[in-house]
């Protein structure tokens, strides 16, 4: 999968039909950023419903398309990461020296 360079992903039995599903990331910096962008969703339901939204609608666009679908949801990934990086930097609420946001729960 070209959108999965720095890490390998397992499937059983198999990917079509899934039971188990492992990443496997040999950088931290990957399995960090990943982190960020789940604290994140976790601490701004509003993202996460854009997130759940997106990501709905790339499945009926592309159902059978696993390497476009996560490609194109790539932008709207890159955009979080990128402002959870900013307000690292500044101390802001993804900071991982912080208290894990609670996951939203749905109402």
């Amino acid at each position: 999968n070209a959108t999965l360079r720095d890490r390998r992903w397992l499937c059983r039995p198999s990917a079509a039909h899934r039971t188990h599903h492992l990443h496997l990331v040999a950088q931290r910096a990957e399995l960090e950023r990943h982190l960020h962008f789940r604290d994140r969703l976790r601490a701004d339901p509003g993202l996460a419903a854009q997130y759940a939204t997106l990501k709905r609608e790339l499945a009926a666009r592309f159902p059978d398309d696993r390497e476009r679908y996560s490609e194109a949801k790539g932008a709207f990934v890159r955009r979080v990461v990128e402002a959870s990086a900013v307000e690292r930097r500044a101390g802001g609420p993804t900071d991982l020296s912080q208290p894990r946001p609670e996951r939203a729960q749905p109402e």
